[in-house]
């Protein structure tokens, strides 16, 4: 037979037990499975800050390929410019008026030029592709003229985004969450 501090002994393990378990055991389980959902939750976040300060970074190096003006005479001028280094004779220009589309501002002129070789309209559009401003060449037609020369009428275009102000500064894009390896 069981002595009664045995059977005391016996009630109070289990109570003890009983006790540790739901209220010390399952307490730190539930805790545990908290904190690991804040710690995934956590790692997403840098996640997306680390692809957010790419994505900025990206926007960054192409912003500086857009003009630094909403102006048109901006883009006569540099137009003219290339015009002249690839040795095309300029005649008309009709800049049209900057266009406010939906989160930039379209610019677009029209040219005439006069080229007395392919080879200097092909010199010309190389320059302009290998300009560090963005330039689109929107419309090009030749026409030849008697005179061995041909007359190009071109229209050429770039858009400026705003301003980037208010949004976070980049952060250097080798930033990678916490528990990955870099």
């Amino acid at each position: 037979m069981l002595k009664p501090p045995m059977i005391s002994g016996a009630i109070v393990l289990a109570l003890a037990g009983h006790f540790g378990y739901h209220n010390v055991y399952l307490n730190a389980q539930q805790q545990r499975a908290k904190l690991q959902e804040q710690l995934t939750h956590e790692q997403e976040t840098q996640a997306l800050r680390a692809q957010l300060a790419g994505l900025l970074q990206d926007t960054e190096q192409f912003r500086q390929r857009l003009p630094a003006q909403p102006a048109p005479e901006w883009l006569v001028a540099e137009v003219s410019k290339f015009a002249k280094k690839a040795g095309l004779e300029l005649g008309a220009v009709n800049p049209g008026p900057p266009q406010q589309l939906q989160d930039f501002t379209f610019l677009g002129v029209s040219f005439d030029f006069t080229v007395t070789s392919y080879f200097e309209l092909v010199k010309f559009l190389d320059e302009l592709e290998r300009a560090p401003i963005f330039f689109r060449v929107d419309q090009l037609d030749v026409a030849r003229s008697g005179q061995g020369t041909s007359q190009i009428r071109m229209t050429v275009s770039t858009f400026r985004l705003p301003s980037l102000e208010g949004l976070p500064a980049p952060e250097p894009a080798s930033a990678a969450a916490p528990g990955q390896e870099t």
